[in-house]
C-alpha cells in the first residue's frame, strides 16, 4: 500500500493491484471516480482488466501495483497467511482456525 500511495503522490490518478483470479486486490485514486465501480462487473475472471479499461476510458493515469492473490474466502485466507506466517493477517487467520476446528470435528 505505502507503494501506491507513493505513486499517487508522484502523479499518478490511480493505482490497481490486479490479483491472481482476474479480480483486484488495491485500488487508489487521487480524487474521487464517480461511477467507477458501478461500471465494472464484479467477480468476474476479466474484473481487473475491465477496470483498467475504465480508468482509461476516463483518461485516467494508472500505475500498476504487484499482482498478489486476494482474500475472497476462508480457504483463500488459509493459502495467503501461509506465505506469510508471521504477519497479523496470519495470526488472526489461525485463530478463526482453531475456534472453527471443533465445529468441524463434529459435521459429516
Amino acid at each position: 500500500l505505502r507503494i501506491g500511495l507513493d505513486r499517487l503522490r508522484a502523479g499518478a490518478g490511480a493505482v490497481v493491484g490486479l490479483a491472481t483470479d482476474g479480480g483486484f486486490w488495491a485500488v487508489g485514486v487521487r480524487r474521487p471516480v464517480p461511477g467507477l465501480f458501478a461500471a465494472v462487473p464484479m467477480s468476474r475472471a476479466d474484473t481487473g482488466r475491465r477496470l483498467l479499461a475504465e480508468l482509461h476510458a476516463r483518461c485516467i493515469e494508472c500505475a500498476a501495483l504487484p499482482v498478489l492473490t486476494d482474500v475472497d474466502d476462508f480457504a483463500t485466507a488459509v493459502e495467503v497467511a501461509e506465505t506469510i506466517p508471521t504477519t497479523r493477517t496470519a495470526v488472526a487467520v489461525a485463530r478463526i482456525a482453531r475456534l472453527l476446528a471443533p465445529a468441524a470435528e463434529v459435521l459429516p
